[in-house]
């Protein structure tokens, strides 16, 4: 018990000690294992690990609508609709007509904290929505829906060690979310990552290894190729040199099969170094840099035809013994005054791929917030992304743009409207796969 205790003074310690980049290094290492997606397998970067990080923490939550002894509960109510004029991702000169709809869409957020003892505890983040098309009636087969960060977690600490199990899982239907998606609208992908990491605090280095195994299935059938299981295992040491500066390397191993094996699995190996430092007082860099190695198995013989991946191809050449190449993630987060905040995110590398073998991809992100007062946010998203593919017969070669506004109102302490528009654009080598959608939402969350 006393070990445990000393483990979180030390935390707090290193977070006064190193400032916000330690911070953030310690908190990396606490969420070792990033989130995972489905054309997307070995996904192991830096703007994964800050997701992770930005879920929140909900210990004894100060708002818990319900609280006996060491259990409490604190729940959000959304009420929310949206008007999208393409929902089919349908090119307006190829022979598909987009379709539009206006679709309704109430969550319920649930967090939920057990404390079994004053260093250990049981946590439940839920996030549960519901989607119901007016005008296409067939799609609400699909309708529930669980949100991105939906998890069960145990935190135990024995003496310098803090070992976390989990449980992470989300089940989400738009296709916008997979570039190389076109022309449809019945799409949707179950993910579930379990697993444990365990952090040993040393003082002057911090060393976490981590295991998950992750699952992804479809929920469509002609999407089935893509389902997989993963079995990752990390390691991870950090070390902080001054009050500002924190330098780290990183290393995962991954082994995937393709359940229907259709498609070759594949070992992926990434090494990488990382930085993050506190530039100006107002001015924050996290960068992780590595080299990434995938090993292909020999490529399935196809007994027909409807067996393979649509564009599948049957000889990858290169890409069907192995494929490598180095990753950069870059992100730089930046205060411009007490109401405002912007950051840019920088990434490019190489993946394995949702249609094919592997996938090259470069992305810009770009993130603005402003609080214009008390009761009124206004917050900005914007995406650009460059995607080739290897190892298909098509091998599909696209841009895709896109920009997110929202303007939040806090009507009372406990009731939020939110406005927002949502467009995507994309261009695509390939005849008919370009597309352009417009997403204009509203919804009311009442937080008990």
């Amino acid at each position: 018990m006393s070990g445990g205790r000393e483990f979180i003074n030390r935390s707090r310690t290193f977070r006064e000690s190193y400032g916000t980049c330690g911070a953030l290094a310690f908190g990396a290492l606490l969420l070792l294992a990033c989130p995972l997606r489905a054309q997307d397998p070995l996904r192991f970067s830096l703007a994964g690990e800050i997701a992770s990080r930005a879920r929140p923490k909900y210990v004894l939550p100060p708002s818990a609508f319900f609280r006996t002894g060491p259990l409490s509960f604190s729940a959000d109510l959304l009420l929310g609709a949206e008007f999208n004029d393409n929902i089919n991702l349908a090119d307006r000169a190829g022979p598909i007509a987009p379709e539009s709809d206006l679709i309704l869409r109430p969550r319920l957020d649930l967090r939920t904290n057990l404390l079994l003892t004053p260093l250990n505890s049981l946590d439940l983040v839920l996030g549960i929505g519901l989607e119901h098309y007016l005008t296409h009636s067939e799609r609400n087969r699909q309708i529930v829906s669980l949100a991105p960060g939906s998890e069960i977690a145990f935190n135990m600490f024995v003496r310098d060690f803090r070992i976390n199990f989990h449980d992470r899982f989300s089940l989400q239907h738009s296709p916008v979310a997979q570039a190389t998606v076109s022309n449809v609208s019945d799409y949707g992908v179950f993910q579930n990552t379990a697993g444990v990491s365990v952090l040993w605090d040393l003082n002057q280095y911090v060393l976490a290894v981590g295991y998950d195994r992750v699952l992804s299935r479809s929920t469509v059938a002609a999407y089935e190729y893509s389902d997989f299981n993963q079995d990752a295992f990390s390691a991870a040491v950090t070390v902080p040199l001054t009050a500002n500066t924190a330098l780290g390397a990183r290393a995962l191993y991954a082994i995937t099969d393709y359940t229907l094996e259709v498609r070759p699995g594949s070992e992926a190996l990434s090494l990488g170094a990382f930085v993050e430092m506190q530039l100006t007082n107002y001015t924050r860099m996290n960068a992780f840099a590595g080299y990434r190695r995938y090993s292909f198995e020999a490529a399935p013989e196809f007994s027909a035809e409807e067996n393979a991946p649509p564009g599948f191809a049957r000889d990858l050449g290169e890409e069907q013994d192995g494929a490598s190449g180095f990753f950069v993630y870059l992100t730089l987060a930046n205060r411009l005054n007490s109401k405002m905040s912007q950051s840019l995110t920088l990434t490019s590398e190489q993946r394995l791929g949702f249609n094919s073998q592997i996938e090259e991809t470069s992305d810009v992100r770009y993130g603005f917030t402003w609080q214009i007062n008390r009761r009124l946010n206004f917050n900005l998203q914007l995406f650009y992304q460059h995607l080739v593919e290897k190892g298909s017969t098509l091998n599909e070669e696209l841009d895709q743009a896109g920009a997110t506004m929202t303007l939040s109102v806090q009507i009372v302490r406990d009731t939020a409207l939110r406005l927002y528009y949502r467009g995507t654009q994309k261009d695509s080598n390939l005849q008919f796969r370009d597309y352009e959608q417009n997403v204009f939402g509203i919804d009311l969350r009442y937080t008990f």
